[in-house]
């Protein structure tokens, strides 16, 4: 990209009449300016990713979610380690919203885990369509699934 003569600042070739950081007239000369190696800034593959790359599959990822979405094991599929670890203490503090009421404070306190398992995995069931209806889910890599 084209600089400044003035102030030194990098500016597209199309700001030829006036730089639009200092206002000086005229900033480059038309045929002379510097020109940035696109490969610098490209990332490359190194040699160990290459080959060590799989396409994660909705379907497993709609299982994982669907059976064991509680735990959060759809997320660590997929890659998201720290977000399977929200996911799961979230659930954690629901089911003790839910169940510990009912357990010390109701005549059915045999069912009262029962019923904040069963509340939690119907959310979690609920939650797992998304992988099934949506095409946007992507992995950790970045790779939609397939």
């Amino acid at each position: 990209m084209p600089k400044c003569k003035n102030c030194g600042e990098e500016i597209t070739k199309f700001d030829k009449d006036i730089c639009p950081y200092c206002g000086y007239k005229k900033p480059f000369d038309s045929n002379e300016y510097e020109t940035r190696d696109v490969t610098q800034t490209i990332e490359f593959i190194k040699e160990d990713d290459k080959y060590n790359f799989k396409i994660k599959k909705r379907f497993i990822a709609f299982l994982l979610s669907f059976f064991l979405g509680v735990f959060g094991s759809d997320c660590y599929y997929l890659g998201f380690v720290k977000e399977g670890l929200y996911k799961f203490l979230i659930s954690a503090v629901i089911f003790s919203v839910i169940s510990l009421p009912l357990f010390f404070y109701t005549e059915l306190s045999y069912y009262a885990f029962v019923v904040g398992g069963g509340v939690i995995f119907i959310l979690s069931m609920l939650l797992s369509f998304v992988y099934i209806f949506s095409d946007t889910i992507k992995d950790k890599k970045g790779a939609f699934l397939k």
